[in-house]
Parts: C-alpha cells; sequence; structure tokens
C-alpha cells in the first residue's frame, strides 16, 4: 500500500516459476529493509500519527470527522502508545490497546 492506504499492485515475470520466485523474494526483503529504515519508523507514533493526520486524512475528509479521528488518537491511543516508536511497536502492543479499551465498556 501507497502513504494513502491504497493498494498498489507489483508484478514479476521471469522464464521458469525459481526465477520468479527468487525476485519476488528479492522484492520483499528489499521493501522490509527500506521500510525499517525510513524516518517515520523512527519516529514515536505520536508524531507519526499527528503528521499523517495533518496531511493525508485533514484535505480528503469532512471537517467533523477530522476532529473526530484527531479527538480519537489524542484521547484513546496516545496515552497507551503515543511515545513508542513507530518501529518497536508490535500486534502485541495493538492487542494491548484494543484488550483496555473492551475493558473499560
Amino acid at each position: 500500500m501507497d502513504e494513502k492506504g491504497e493498494r498498489k499492485r507489483k508484478s514479476f515475470s521471469g522464464t521458469t516459476k525459481a526465477k520468479v520466485n527468487k525476485k519476488m523474494t528479492d522484492y520483499v526483503a528489499a521493501f522490509n529493509d527500506a521500510l525499517q529504515e525510513s524516518d517515520e519508523s523512527r519516529k514515536t507514533l505520536k508524531e507519526s500519527m499527528t503528521h499523517w493526520l495533518q496531511v493525508f486524512k485533514f484535505p480528503s475528509v469532512e471537517r467533523t470527522t477530522y476532529d473526530r479521528c484527531e479527538c480519537t488518537v489524542e484521547h484513546q491511543i496516545f496515552p497507551l502508545l503515543g511515545e513508542k516508536v513507530v518501529g518497536d511497536i508490535t500486534a502485541a502492543d495493538l492487542e494491548e490497546v484494543l484488550n483496555y479499551w473492551m475493558g473499560e465498556g
């Protein structure tokens, strides 16, 4: 997916299935390396998500929708994960947030 969350399609071709599989594996490995090296992965979730809201969400939704999203992250996500570095967030961290808020009702 790109920065806006839209799906991007990548195709591979080769003379044998093994060559195509190798190309796909190499591409995925390079993509993951680039992702880990990106600046966003070193920022805190609060910095990264605030930037994303302002740059990508604000221009594409109604003002009330943006306000609701901003309020949600400010009061429900940032208190639990806001200071955590994006590259260090795991599925367990997200599960912890979901369990916390489900427990709150």
